[in-house]
């Protein structure tokens, strides 16, 4: 049971943040919303400066918690700011199109050229 598995390492390892990201995936699989937002919130703030542990929390908000839409919005604009690269990759994210038609998401999809 990967569940219990990674429940274990969890145990084992507390102050991984990659352990607690795929332990709150197998929760929001099962339907264990709470308690997987929990997790991804805690593998934020372990690691804050992790673009994809920001990006896993703001794609959960954003599926899950849609009055948190902000705060989600919030997240992926500082996933893109620590690693520009994030751009793409929420480019390319299906269960993120909904999003496309919100104005912050879609500036986040373009290039800040104003530096060059």
């Amino acid at each position: 049971d990967p569940e219990s598995a990674l429940r274990k390492c969890v145990r084992l390892a507390p102050a991984s943040a990659f352990l607690r990201r795929m332990l709150a995936r197998v929760l929001v699989s099962r339907k264990q919303l709470d308690e997987a937002e929990e997790l991804f919130r805690f593998a934020a703030q372990l690691e804050p400066r992790a673009s994809e542990h920001l990006l896993d929390l703001a794609t959960f908000l954003a599926g899950f918690r849609p009055q948190q839409l902000d705060e989600a919005l919030d997240m992926f604009t500082k996933a893109v700011e620590l690693d520009p690269e994030v751009r793409r990759t929420l480019a390319e994210m299906p269960h993120l199109e909904f999003l496309r038609g919100h104005p912050r998401f879609r500036a986040l999809l373009i290039p800040d050229t104003s530096n060059e």
